[in-house]
Order: C-alpha cells, then structure tokens, then sequence
C-alpha cells in the first residue's frame, strides 16, 4: 500500500514539474500573443515574416535530407560490415549527440570558417590571399546542421538494423529477390518507424536552431532569429505571435510524420507469386516466423 502511495506521489510530483516545466511557459506564450491584435495583422500583412517561416521550413527539410544522406550510409557501414577501428570509430562518429549545438556550432566554426584549420591549411597549400571560401548564407547554415544532426539518422538507423530479423532478408532472397530489391523492398520498409523518428528529430531540432542561422545566417533570416530581433526591438507581442506560428509549424510537421508511419507487422499470411524470366518478384507478400523458446512467436509481413 506504501509503496503504491509513494508511486502516485512520484507521478504527481513528475506531472507538476512537466506543467511549471513546459505547459505553464506554452500558456503564457498564447495568452501573450492572443492580447495582441496588432500583433497578428502585423505578422500576416508583413511578406519578411512570411519569408523567415518559410526559410525555417525549407531550412528543416533540407537539413533532413542533408542529414540522411550523410547518417544512414554511415549506419549501414558501422553496422553490416567489420573492419579494424569499428568500434572506436563509430563511437566517435556519434559523439555529437553528445555535445551542446552551440559546441557543434563553434567546432565547425574552427575547422571550416574562414580563419578555421582547415581553410588555413588549404590556403597555405594553395598559395592563396584569401580563404578559398566563405561560410554565410543559407548553405552554410545547411553545412553545420548536416554536421551536427547527422548523428540521428545514424543512431536510428544503426538501431533499427541491429534489431532487424535476418530471417525476413534470407525469406525475400529466396522468394526470388536480390539484393536490391530486398534493400528497398524489405529492408528500408522495415526501418520506417526509425527513419521516422529520426526526421521527426531532425527536422525538429533544425526548426529550433538559433546558434547557427545567427553564426553564420548573415542576413539571412530564419524565424528563430526573427523571433530575437523582433524583441530586442521592443515589440514583445509581436515576438509571442512569430513564437506561436513556429510551434503551429512544429506541430503540424510532427502530426504529418505520425500520419505517415506504417504498421510494419501484421498477422496475415499472404501469397508469394515470383516469375524466374528476370526473377522479380512483383505483388507478394512474405511472411517469416522465428521460434524464440517454446510458443513465442514473432512475424513480421513484408510486400516484395
């Protein structure tokens, strides 16, 4: 009975802390932009405040691509092959989930701005008077999150394929798939749930980001940067509403990805139908069952 009383109360204490925490800051935000008026015919009837949402948005989206292209490769090579230095090397690679943005930030600051080591370095092998580039502007933005957000996409997908059924891989090989088709067919279908996630974060992180659009935006403007500039100019509930249109962003992208995730597993057993002339399999479904002790069962369907 004790110990049931203090669970309730460790439960009561959590769902305080998380509304000082997080519901009571998100309140004060809406009521703050809901008594400005103003505040909300300014942001509608002013194309920049239209213009930095939408370079938050396309920021996000491209920082994901960015970030996938770079993480999930990088999954698929720590996690299928072996060779010496693995272990080291990809507890280095995911080190900067560890670490602050702002860390992330200066560290690519140091190494590839225009007074970094490795600038310096190419500008002394080359001869040249000048640093060979210029990190500003939206690409060097894109260049740090892809830098720094990497890490989860490489994460999830690492984790995804380490629980990944070999069963299911060898069951599409011999229904006829090869390895391409059973990459993209079984594989890659059976990670959505992961590669979900990690977009949900990235995307999401991408969105918040202050520390590189203010390092190196230049004057180029994102919403989170806005947000600042807007209240250091004084008008607060101006602030509020920018603050606002980014969480209805945030939110609406989240709902989307949640939308899109698919059930991966299902009950059914469906009919395989292969032709051997070019050996694709088209319109079959799998289903493969490993005994794990006794009665214990999983399935897990697939379309090749």
């Amino acid at each position: 009975m004790n110990r049931v009383r203090n669970v309730n109360a460790a439960g009561l204490a959590m769902t305080l802390l998380l509304a000082w925490l997080v519901v009571y800051p998100i309140l004060i935000v809406v009521l703050e932009a809901a008594n400005g008026p103003g505040a909300w015919s300014a942001f509608f009837t002013r194309p920049g405040e239209w213009a930095a949402l939408w370079a938050s948005v396309w920021i996000s989206l491209a920082s994901v691509a960015l970030a996938a292209a770079i993480g999930i490769p990088l999954a698929f090579l720590f996690e299928w092959f072996d060779f010496p230095g693995r272990r080291t090397l990809g507890a280095l690679i995911a080190l900067p989930v560890v670490l602050p943005p702002l860390v992330g930030v200066i560290a690519f600051l140091f190494l590839y701005g225009e007074s970094g080591f490795v600038t310096r370095t190419l500008q002394t092998l080359l001869g040249l008077e000048q640093a060979p580039w210029r990190l500003q502007g939206p690409l060097a933005i894109l260049l740090v999150h892809a830098y720094s957000m990497y890490v989860y996409f490489y994460l999830f997908t690492r984790a995804g394929l380490a629980k990944l059924d070999v069963a299911m891989l060898e069951a599409a090989q011999a229904l006829g798939a090869g390895r391409r088709a059973t990459l993209w067919r079984v594989t890659v279908p059976l990670l959505r749930p992961s590669l979900v996630g990690a977009a949900i974060l990235t995307f999401m992180t991408a969105l918040g980001s202050f520390s590189a659009p203010y390092i190196f935006g230049g004057g180029f403007r994102v919403m989170t940067t806005q947000i600042v500039a807007t209240k250091l100019n004084g008008d607060l509930p101006l602030a509020m509403v920018e603050t606002v249109a980014l969480a209805v962003v945030a939110v609406l992208a989240w709902r989307f990805c949640d939308a899109r995730k698919a059930t991966t597993c299902s009950w059914r057993w469906g009919r395989a139908s292969h032709r051997s002339a070019g050996r694709s399999v088209a319109g079959a479904r799998g289903c493969s069952r490993r005994a794990r002790g006794g009665d214990s069962r999983s399935c897990c369907c697939f379309r090749i």
